[in-house]
């Protein structure tokens, strides 16, 4: 490895330094990072610009396999989200062998970079019911559902009718519109 560091995985919250560290060391190794996508490399760009370190142009799962790099090694930032992006699931779980140096969150707010949220502490007074009747609203999304179905069930014979009508149409040599007009003329004067 550059350096001679062995492999670890550098842990901890959000805005508690990771990227940075990862900064840090391409540019100490002159390693490449790779992103999820080009709004996260394009992020980790500027954050090393900020800090005035040179890094090559962090590089992005959609720029993988890596043929044509020179490259043998690399560093991973977000590697849930990278794994996420490659697999096109969401990630649970994982395991590794790495060593894990989990990093202490930062008191400090960094330059360009919101505050990270507030624990938010809370206190008992007691406790609080609320009744609240949604009959009407479920009635009236019972009401909306049927309607769907009864609509559903109109376009269903209606497609059936149009198909039915198009062959008998191509006999006649009529247009299946005017066929289906007179059908749903006829239709409409049965049920009056």
């Amino acid at each position: 490895m550059a350096g001679n560091k062995s492999s670890e995985v550098i842990g901890g919250k959000r805005y508690c330094g990771k990227t940075t560290e990862l900064i840090k060391r391409a540019s100490k190794d002159n390693l490449y990072i790779l992103c999820a996508n080009r709004n996260m490399a394009q992020a980790v760009a500027n954050r090393a610009e900020e800090m005035k370190v040179d890094i090559p142009f962090p590089i992005t799962v959609s720029e993988l396999p890596l043929q044509g790099y020179n490259i043998d090694e690399i560093l991973i930032d977000e590697v849930e989200m990278v794994l996420q992006q490659l697999i096109g699931k969401r990630v649970v779980g994982m395991s590794t062998s790495y060593k894990l140096r989990d990093m202490p969150m930062i008191n400090n707010k960094e330059p360009n970079r919101p505050e990270p949220p507030k624990p938010v502490t809370s206190k008992s007074i007691g406790s609080l019911h609320v009744d609240i009747d949604c009959s009407d609203a479920l009635k009236g999304l019972k009401a909306i559902q049927r309607e769907a179905r009864k609509a559903t069930q109109s376009l269903k014979e209606f497609e059936q009718a149009y198909n039915e009508t198009k062959s008998i149409a191509d006999e006649c040599n009529v247009s299946s519109r005017e066929l289906l007009g007179v059908l749903v003329k006829g239709r409409g004067e049965l049920h009056e």
